[in-house]
């Protein structure tokens, strides 16, 4: 029996809807309160307010018509903005998600989101199945109410520590051996190496699996090729599950479950993969950035959201100077560098050293770095500051 209101609804574009209805008699085999979303604004919205789950219905023209339906595109920006509402991408067919770049603004974050294909043919049902269970797997998670309604099966108790700080340490020691792996060629800007890439993985589409437990983001630059080492980067945290795919906490295991993301080495990308997983409420801790653009213009959003980051190649002062107490680094801070140098100078018996330095933050702080730690062992000083345009 269904509710007023369906806590499962199916979205879907006017070209999509019969097979959106087929899935629909299928799913009801499973689930007892699911529906189409309305065509009616305000009920749409409603709907959206109150559900527990959201499946797209998407095929190969999807990303060309859904801008044309005014009701349908405003919903699942509403449905978006939910946290805690758990959205998955059904491909029709031998439909693919498109490039991020290719959504509106409003709906980037679906290039993210779980997907399932499902086959117009005979292995329709088989498919639907799949979708199902996957279902199930996210609705135990973030609605146990929802389930039990849903199926009428109740879920049985399930034991949990309650203790994400010891979470946040395990992963820590889980990335010491993705360092062994990625810190040695992290840092080779070398355009000729060909890692392989990884099959499960690409620019743009996240790894997220069904019933898994924590999940960990990877903040890397992919879509540049010819720059190898956010594949590199990648490939380092793919090594390290496959040594240790679970933590474990009081002799319970608890899978870990990967949400890769491309930040395309800029600002812009950074903040984008950023807000990306702030959205995601199953993301515990960031590995990454690999590269200064996008760690510095995200590491403020972390921040705020609480989410700790942890990269094994940013190294510009300001990202441990300046109070960030989400960001840390498994690799020394440029400004070690000139420390280093100020304690050579000192050891060659230079005494009297002129520095000159641009304005720019990085360059003052490299150069207050050195003159600190050069007066400190009894050099004198003599400092330019060169204006920079």
């Amino acid at each position: 029996m269904f509710d007023i209101m369906p806590r499962i609804l199916i979205a879907s574009l006017n070209h999509t809807q019969p097979f959106a209805e087929k899935l629909l008699d299928k799913l009801t085999q499973y689930y007892q309160s699911i529906g189409l979303l309305s065509d009616d604004k305000q009920v749409a919205t409603q709907s959206i307010a109150v559900a527990d789950m959201l499946l797209v219905v998407m095929d190969s023209q999807w990303i060309n018509h859904i801008a044309d339906d005014a009701v349908q595109f405003d919903a699942l920006t509403d449905a978006l903005r939910r946290s805690d509402l758990p959205i998955i991408t059904v491909l029709v067919g031998d439909a693919t998600t498109p490039p991020v770049t290719q959504f509106p603004p409003e709906h980037r974050a679906l290039a993210y989101m779980s997907k399932v294909a499902i086959a117009e043919d005979e292995a329709f049902d088989a498919d639907a199945l799949t979708l199902a269970r996957q279902m199930a797997g996210y609705l135990k998670e973030t609605s146990p109410d929802g389930y039990k309604a849903q199926t009428g099966r109740a879920i049985s108790a399930k034991k949990r520590s309650g203790v994400p700080v010891n979470v946040l340490i395990i992963i820590v020691a889980l990335l010491f051996g993705v360092l062994i792996v990625a810190i040695p060629r992290i840092r080779n800007n070398s355009v000729t190496a060909t890692p392989t890439n990884t099959p499960r993985f690409n620019e743009t589409v996240s790894a997220r699996m069904a019933q898994r437990d924590f999940q960990l983001g990877v903040s890397a630059g992919l879509s540049n090729r010819a720059d190898v080492r956010g594949q590199e980067l990648l490939n380092g945290v793919e090594l390290a599950l496959l040594d240790r795919p679970n933590v474990y906490i009081q002799d319970l295991a608890y899978p870990i479950d990967l949400l890769v993301q491309d930040n395309a080495c800029t600002a812009l990308g950074g903040i984008d993969v950023a807000n990306t997983f702030i959205a995601s409420p199953d993301v515990l801790a960031v590995i990454g950035a690999g590269c200064e653009e996008a760690c510095k213009s995200a590491v403020g959003l972390y921040d705020r959201a609480g989410i700790t980051t942890i990269s094994p190649a940013c190294t510009s002062p300001i990202l441990t100077q300046d109070n960030h107490p989400s960001f840390y680094r498994v690799i020394p801070s440029q400004a070690y560098h000139a420390v280093a140098s100020a304690q050579f100078a000192l050891q060659q018996g230079w005494t009297n050293v002129l520095v000159i330095s641009d304005e720019q933050l990085i360059g003052i702080q490299l150069a207050n770095a050195f003159i600190n730690a050069y007066q400190a062992g009894g050099g004198a000083i003599t400092r330019i500051s060169i204006e920079t345009t």
